[in-house]
């Protein structure tokens, strides 16, 4: 039997280490859920990963198996942000349900007055209208 809590929403977003320069814990962010098509709801970064297993330890005794990157670049390693979703404003307002694994989009703002922005929200909201679609 599982149980999932009804408080707080988060999302685990596993994002390229090429990405994490300019990401910090309290900026904004939007997230788009799948299950929930054509709504944004509005977050904040709450935490940023600081590390990763590799899985790669070699036990005493043995030689290790280097595997070649395939291709010119290797793919970035990706680590864990932690975005928390806003609650509600109207405290009448059903926090939004979400599914624990569901599939979810993500933007991060990293500067409040960026002029990337615009771009940002406006992207956003186009993921929204097309998650229905999918």
């Amino acid at each position: 039997m599982s149980f999932i809590s009804d408080g707080p929403r988060w999302v685990t977003v596993a994002m390229r280490e090429n990405q994490l320069g300019n990401i910090a814990p309290g900026n904004r962010a939007f997230v788009v859920f799948d299950d929930r098509p054509g709504e944004v709801f509005p977050a904040r970064v709450q935490s940023v990963g600081w590390g990763v297993s590799q899985g790669d330890e070699v036990p005493n005794g043995q030689l290790p198996q280097v595997t070649a990157p395939a291709g010119w670049l290797r793919e970035p390693q990706r680590f864990q942000v932690r975005i928390m979703v806003d609650p509600p404003e109207d405290p009448e307002e059903i926090f939004p349900p979400g599914r624990s694994g569901a599939q979810a989009n993500v933007v991060v703002l990293t500067r409040e007055t960026s002029i990337m922005n615009p771009i940002a929200r406006l992207y956003i909201r186009i993921v929204a209208i097309l998650s229905y679609l999918r």
